[in-house]
């Protein structure tokens, strides 16, 4: 059960050491909520020791703590962006005295003591920014620099206000955050614009991919790969390169992923068709119209591609 927005403020006034902790292969949604709360905690209670903790970097904000499990164990632990446990960057979040999750997926199961879990947010840092922002939380201010980060994360996951899951609260949350002076244009041109080398990579990327029915399917093995120049993960950053093709219903990146040998991918869809349920079969899952999938053999991704096909011609 969803606790109270004042439930989170409470828990924290009550310990000296919090924890941070994020997804794996963060995105900037899931380091914008984490080290937003960081830069607000730091602000608004110098005297407590915050550890963002993680084993991997998101490309703009390349730095993560370090902390001993002692320290761990006797954090409050807070987790943003994360619905299950496996996904969390950091499997000493366990090890915290109490876990507090903050997140916008569809509930999968409970690993926290407390949760703030609403699906019709449209990330992470909405939600939490939101919560800091919201009352009982009127003698604490938003620094500026926790906005920036927050703002950036909202910008990852609506990619600059443009997904089916953006909403009014949304914009109002990003207008607080704008009233604290951050740079609107400016962070949005280090979320998203790219290196020369990049634009030629998503050109070329553009020659692989296949379609029927309203189905786009890009399939990249090792070979490819390689030859793209390119890892697995940051192939499938580039699934949104598809996002505003006409005919496109469903668009799909899976890429092989030399650790396992198998393939790991993401999956958006338009307004009406829902990938999320389909995702859950192959390991994976998120929301309606854009989700994730992993550990896929050459059998499951024929499979896969069936199913993405019945969504599309069940809704026509």
């Amino acid at each position: 059960m969803n606790c109270e927005y004042i439930e989170l403020l409470n828990k924290i006034k009550e310990y000296d050491k919090i924890t941070l902790f994020r997804h794996t292969h963060p995105d900037g949604d899931a380091a914008g909520s984490q080290l937003g709360t960081k830069e607000w905690l730091k602000y608004n209670f110098p005297n407590k020791e915050v550890k963002a903790l993680g084993k991997e970097y998101f490309f703009i904000y390349p730095y993560v703590d370090e902390a001993s499990d002692e320290f761990i164990k006797e954090s409050l632990a807070i987790v943003f962006d994360t619905s299950n446990a496996t996904r969390v960057d950091d499997e000493r979040f366990k090890l915290a005295k109490e876990i507090f999750r903050i997140d916008h997926h569809p509930y999968v199961e409970t690993f926290e003591n407390y949760v703030i879990d609403e699906e019709n947010r449209a990330s992470a840092s909405e939600l939490i920014a939101d919560i800091l922002m919201s009352k009982g939380y009127e003698a604490y201010t938003m620094p500026k620099r926790a906005s920036e980060l927050f703002y950036s994360g909202m910008l990852t996951d609506t990619l600059n206000f443009k997904t089916t899951n953006c909403t009014s609260r949304t914009l109002y949350v990003a207008a607080k955050l704008v009233d604290t002076g951050i740079e609107m244009t400016d962070i949005s041109m280090r979320m998203f614009d790219q290196s020369e080398t990049d634009f030629a990579t998503r050109s070329k990327l553009r020659n692989h991919y296949k379609y029927k029915d309203g189905l786009c399917f890009i399939k990249l093995n090792k070979k490819t790969l390689e030859k793209l120049g390119i890892s697995s993960n940051k192939a499938k950053t580039m699934i949104d390169e598809f996002g505003s093709v006409k005919s496109f219903k469903i668009w799909a990146i899976l890429a092989y992923n030399n650790e396992t040998g198998l393939y790991d991918g993401s999956l958006r869809s338009k307004k009406g068709y829902t990938v999320n349920e389909i995702a859950s079969h192959f390991n994976g899952g998120g929301h309606i119209n854009a989700a994730g999938i992993k550990g896929l053999s050459e059998k499951d991704i024929k499979q896969l591609k069936k199913e993405l096909q019945q969504e599309i011609e069940s809704k026509g």
